[in-house]
């Protein structure tokens, strides 16, 4: 979320930005949780690995030891990598 401008920090809006800092760290860490939980892949998806890297969120999830997809569809295609190579190493039931 951008913290410059002409009305930053004014106008309520550096309340604004720490809130969704903050839900952003929050939703990285809840899926890094789910897939340690279940052991299974959690692939997260934002813009924001492209457009803001050093956010709280694509930060959280690198920090996690996982990647930040620039997209759900390259998500969706690293799935299909990690299922095909399951299935090559015999680990997928």
């Amino acid at each position: 979320m951008m913290s410059e401008g002409h009305f930053y920090p004014d106008h309520g809006l550096e309340r604004i930005v720490t809130y969704h800092r903050r839900q952003d760290e929050r939703f990285a860490q809840a899926a890094a949780e789910c897939s340690t939980k279940y052991n299974k892949p959690v692939l997260v998806s934002t813009e924001l690995a492209v457009a803001d890297p050093f956010n709280p969120g694509p930060t959280a999830v690198r920090e996690s030891g996982r990647l930040c997809y620039a997209s759900g569809t390259r998500a969706a295609i690293a799935l299909g990598h990690m299922y095909r190579y399951a299935h090559f190493t015999g680990v997928a039931l």
